[in-house]
């Protein structure tokens, strides 16, 4: 998790054209040493430049497109050089897990990390007073009133030839997860008691929205508790093959579709002839043979049915301002072959200026235990078809009919209401495929994901 540490002044100026620091303060000397100390430090050539010796007790990373690697410190800490920023990142999130990583400059450096939207906090020292600084921190460019958490950490007057100091901590508001949280209060406060198929009962409200940003590699997974990327991803693979036998994810110690495809419950939905794993009439069969007649799991149906994603996927290759690019997966006539009839049956994809959107509409959402890797699966559908159409994934837009929470869940949502969210991660595509059914996870590349402890969640059947 990275977090940017400075100091400027009430201009919010950082340096002068020789790379110095305009001003001296032991107090705020005193804090950065502190902070950083037992951690990682980030900085750019300059900075590293301007320091008279190695700090000890840091790893020190500089991004530098002109220094040299030096050599290890005597203290055993690690003085790397990168000559980009990504791959200082990629670096980071191998080799250090749980230890805190600092951005301390210059300015190209805070810039690229805020840019890229990679920080979760911000120590800001403010130096009072006007030091004719030429190189400024961009307080105002980063929205740090908008995006951020303010609060006042430290307090020091003016003494001696000490400047007066007040250092801030901002800490990232991700406004996004947040409003999923908003909801889950609002369920639990204001919802309607319902009984429901499961006979365990629950709260529910009716017609919400929202909308997540997919810009620059910006990953929507929830953070107040962990989501399985491996099995958003595979059960989405086994939709775009076209696939409904569910063992396949079993085979891979995914078992989400355990429950819902039992001998038990398979048998309970009057689906004698379906044999366990088989998930019958439903996403995979709609997404690849819409239209066609289901048999089993295990019938070859190449060619047989329409084909709405490869479809989509080419109108949206050729014809990009279409108002077609639909896929549904909502078959009324075909309802009876399933045991569990599609949650998320409506996929509508936009284009502009070489952004994908995708509007995605549930009927039901098991808000308190799916609705995380809901928004993983809409998001990470969106980014591997834009991936396929040479586009830029823009906007999820997530449509929710019944929006519900079991009674029996309510004290494990109770505490996650608790948390607070940390920043989105980052999701990297590498080695694109030419076909999006040949995507595989070792293809995705998630970056700076850092979600609080799991709590464990009951899935009803």
């Amino acid at each position: 998790m990275f977090s940017v540490i400075v100091a400027c002044d009430s201009q919010f100026g950082i340096g002068n054209e020789k790379n110095e620091i305009p001003w001296k303060s032991k107090k705020d000397m005193k804090f950065f040493r502190d902070m950083t100390k037992d951690s990682v430090v980030i900085m750019g050539g300059n900075t590293f430049r301007s320091l008279k010796k190695p700090l000890k007790g840091r790893d020190m990373l500089i991004i530098s497109h002109t220094l040299m690697e030096p050599k290890e410190c005597t203290t055993n800490n690690i003085i790397k050089v990168f000559r980009d920023p990504m791959t200082c990142v990629r670096f980071c999130m191998k080799k250090y897990k749980n230890i805190k990583i600092f951005i301390c400059g210059g300015k190209t450096i805070y810039d690229w990390f805020h840019a890229n939207r990679l920080i979760n906090c911000v120590y800001l020292t403010s130096v009072y007073g006007d030091f004719g600084c030429s190189v400024f921190y961009d307080y105002y460019k980063f929205k740090l009133d908008n995006d951020y958490k303010k609060e006042l950490i430290i307090k020091y007057d003016a003494f001696n030839e000490e400047p007066r100091l007040e250092i801030y901590k901002y800490q990232f508001i991700n406004k996004e997860e947040l409003n999923m949280l908003d909801l889950m209060h609002d369920v639990i406060n204001n919802g309607n008691k319902r009984m429901d198929r499961t006979s365990i009962g629950t709260l529910s409200l009716f017609g919400k929205q929202f909308r997540f940003d997919l810009t620059n590699n910006t990953f929507p997974l929830m953070t107040t508790r962990p989501v399985f990327l491996r099995g958003v991803f595979e059960e989405l693979m086994l939709f775009i093959r076209g696939q409904t036998d569910t063992t396949i994810l079993e085979s891979k110690n995914i078992n989400i579709w355990k429950g819902n495809t039992s001998r038990e419950f398979l048998d309970k939905q009057g689906l004698h002839h379906l044999s366990i794993g088989d998930m019958g009439h439903s996403y995979g069969f709609s997404f690849r043979h819409f239209g066609a007649n289901y048999i089993n799991s295990q019938t070859d149906y190449k060619n047989k049915g329409y084909d709405q994603l490869k479809n989509v996927i080419d109108e949206i290759k050729n014809n990009p301002t279409g108002r077609r690019h639909i896929i549904s997966l909502w078959e009324p006539n075909n309802l009876h072959k399933t045991p569990l009839p599609p949650c998320l049956f409506l996929y509508q994809f936009y284009i502009a200026d070489d952004n994908l959107s995708c509007m995605m509409t549930q009927r039901s959402s098991d808000f308190g235990v799916a609705g995380g890797w809901n928004v993983a699966t809409g998001a990470l559908l969106t980014i591997l078809i834009a991936n396929i159409c040479k586009l830029k994934p823009y906007e999820l837009i997530w449509n929710i009919g019944d929006v519900h929470i079991y009674n029996n869940i309510l004290s494990n949502t109770l505490e996650q209401l608790k948390r607070q969210p940390n920043i989105y991660p980052k999701l990297f595509i590498n080695n694109k495929p030419i076909d999006i059914e040949l995507f595989e996870f070792e293809n995705l590349e998630l970056i700076n994901y850092k979600p609080l402890d799991k709590i464990d969640f009951v899935m009803n059947i």
